[in-house]
């Protein structure tokens, strides 16, 4: 019985354990910058992929701004669509710079930009936080 009862209080503890640390890596994720695009190889700017952009900053509802960038698409009308790309999970606008090539044929604007605690964001807190 003793056994079994101090297999049961260790199964738990690892749970707990991996359960603080799933919250912790959710909202204290790794920031991906400029350093880490460069040495990548990425493109760290929509000239890289020699297209026309603004850069901006946005300014986010927990009061934090992050930057990002406006690029023009290849396609003039005015009802053609603004596609917004957001990067993944620890990773940055840079990251998204890679896909916005796929999208600059069928869209008018193209926004990227950092979700609050990754990348260059201002906010200290990722998700939940």
């Amino acid at each position: 019985m003793g056994l079994i009862l101090l297999l049961l209080t260790a199964v738990v503890l690892l749970w707990l354990l991996g359960t603080a640390g799933l919250v912790y890596s959710l909202t204290h994720p790794r920031r991906k910058t400029f350093a880490v695009a460069l040495g990548r190889g990425d493109p760290t700017d929509p000239a890289d992929l020699e297209l026309l952009a603004q850069e901006v900053t946005f300014s986010l509802s927990d009061r934090s701004r992050t930057p990002g960038w406006i690029i023009q698409g290849h396609v003039s009308d005015e009802d053609a669509p603004t596609v917004v790309i957001v990067h993944g999970f620890e990773d940055s606008r840079y990251g998204a710079l890679k896909r916005v090539p796929l999208v600059v044929p069928y869209a008018r604007r193209i926004v990227v930009f950092d979700l609050p605690g990754q990348g260059d964001s201002e906010s200290r807190r990722g998700y939940g936080g």
